[in-house]
């Protein structure tokens, strides 16, 4: 798996779990302070575990890079950041 296509899945996964832990939080869902509004704040902070452990890999994987002229290099017709390692 290249580098790119990694970045993408991790993108992919910080999208879905930050939209699955805006429809738990939304006002319209009055989960009270019962045995269900626990469950759903206990996912709640776990989302937000997930999401923050995501964006953390997601910057291991793909760093700030600009990638400068002097690090581009082809591999077998792929340009890609020899910085960085990512695909171009």
């Amino acid at each position: 798996m290249t580098s790119k296509k990694a970045v993408q899945i991790v993108e992919m996964l910080l999208e879905i779990k930050t939209r699955h832990k805006q429809n738990l939080e939304k006002p319209e869902n009055d989960w009270g302070i019962d045995v269900v509004g626990r469950l759903v704040q206990r996912e709640i902070t776990s989302l937000s575990n997930e999401i923050s452990w995501l964006g953390a890999l997601k910057k291991e994987i793909a760093p700030p890079c600009k990638h400068p002229k002097k690090m581009q290099d082809m591999c077998e017709g792929q340009k890609y950041c020899m910085n960085c390692n990512l695909d171009l």
